[in-house]
């Protein structure tokens, strides 16, 4: 069985579970149809300098973003509300607004994207399981400026 084959049985399942539109449902039949390409990594380029007149935030000096890193924190049986909470209380004590609370009514301090979620995923209740597969993506705004944008 193809992965499209196997995500669209998934999705089929989910489907009789949870009354889904029918244009979402055209939406996700449409993608899962489609064949892409194993994406491997390439040569890149070199880094990249920013002038000296220009002032730089403490991490393009150091490459550390904060004081503690949030991925030391992500195990298995973590929620990713307890993700967004730690976040949200490490963005209090460094002073800084986490960029998605309430952009565009987003409930939460972070995005965390388990498995087939690709982006922009509400953090919840649901337990981390072992192989799951997680991003976590952390922008602060610090005096109305987007000052960083990283995943774990």
């Amino acid at each position: 069985m193809y992965f499209s084959e196997l995500s669209y049985s998934v999705y089929r399942s989910l489907r009789t579970r949870f009354d889904i539109s029918s244009a979402y449902n055209a939406a996700v039949t449409k993608a899962l149809d489609r064949k892409f390409s194993l994406v491997l990594p390439q040569e890149t380029t070199p880094f990249r300098t920013i002038p000296s007149y220009i002032q730089k935030p403490p991490y393009a000096v150091t490459g550390h973003v904060a004081p503690k890193k949030i991925g030391e924190d992500v195990e298995i049986g973590i929620t990713t509300d307890e993700i967004d909470a730690k976040v949200h209380q490490l963005c209090i004590e460094n002073d800084v607004y986490p960029s998605p609370l309430n952009y565009k009514h987003f409930p939460k301090s972070v995005c965390t994207s388990i498995n087939n979620v690709a982006c922009h995923g509400i953090p919840d209740l649901r337990p981390l399981g072992d192989g799951d597969i997680i991003n976590v993506d952390i922008t602060v705004s610090y005096n109305f400026l987007c000052k960083l944008n990283m995943s774990t």
